[in-house]
């Protein structure tokens, strides 16, 4: 794929006000001037896609390589032998002493979502989470590593804590169960085990708009750049959203090596789907 950066008018209209009007010359990415008046902004502008994007599901798994904590490896579970995993054990919580802090993934830890850390299980993953005392579930979103306290499996978000009646006691009996990552397969929201996601081609949805006609505007201008784009329909809540997804790659290592280059231009929120 040409790593060629945005160019020509970037005009996009939310709610009738316009909100970029920009042009500039196609440069290749290396063009240090070009690549900094454009990063900055983008990230200026940054709230358009934050806004944009509300129906995303975060779904890329990531840190898949052995790290050490307090002088002891942790070896990532390989997806093809997370697809049935069930564990029993102590869940504990994390919350304000934490908040706002970033987590493995590199996102911001907010204990008002259902999230939770895990020691070795792929980071993206869902997993769906049972309190063995109450029979409360719940499902959480992998999205750090931990607990590092011997007997701990896993270590929930105050909301998730709460959700399980937990919050009180601090910790509890619990049973995991593998669900998988979220893909959208015929215009639902399906769990898909890790030895499937990790198979097949990958493409990266940069935006999801309420209005088609600034989805084109974006799609079009990867395309005018030498990057394949296309526009996915999606219906939530009786909400039809349009995601621009770009790009078609072998391999979720190609993909992620480009969504990092997007990052550099303001596109902070984007997310691999499984084609």
């Amino acid at each position: 794929m040409d790593n060629k950066l945005l160019t020509s008018t970037l005009t996009f209209k939310k709610e009738g006000m316009l909100l970029i009007d920009f042009k500039t010359n196609s440069k290749k990415i290396g063009n240090g001037i070009i690549k900094v008046i454009i990063f900055l902004f983008l990230l200026s502008y940054s709230n358009l896609f934050a806004q944009a994007n509300k129906d995303f599901i975060p779904s890329a798994p990531g840190l898949m390589q052995p790290y050490e904590r307090f002088g002891k490896i942790y070896n990532p579970i390989e997806p093809e032998k997370a697809d049935s995993y069930i564990e029993r054990g102590i869940a504990s919580w994390y919350g304000e002493d934490f908040h706002n802090y970033k987590t493995s993934t590199g996102e911001i830890y907010n204990m008002y979502d259902m999230t939770a850390a895990h020691k070795t299980l792929p980071l993206g993953l869902y997993v769906k989470v049972r309190n063995l005392k109450n029979n409360k579930e719940c499902v959480v979103r992998l999205n750090d590593r931990g607990p590092f306290v011997d007997g701990r499996i896993i270590d929930l978000s105050y909301k998730a804590a709460l959700e399980l009646d937990i919050i009180k006691k601090g910790t509890e009996l619990v049973e995991i169960e593998v669900l998988g990552f979220p893909d959208e397969r015929d215009g639902q929201i399906v769990f898909v085990k890790p030895s499937s996601y990790f198979a097949g081609t990958f493409s990266i949805q940069v935006a999801s708009f309420k209005m088609i006609e600034n989805a084109e505007r974006l799609k079009n201008q990867f395309i005018k750049d030498g990057v394949k784009a296309k526009i996915v329909e999606f219906r939530k809540n009786d909400e039809l959203f349009y995601r621009v997804r770009v790009g078609e790659f072998n391999s979720i290592e190609e993909a992620k090596l480009y969504q990092e280059e997007l990052k550099k231009f303001g596109f902070k929120q984007t997310y691999l789907v499984g084609e």
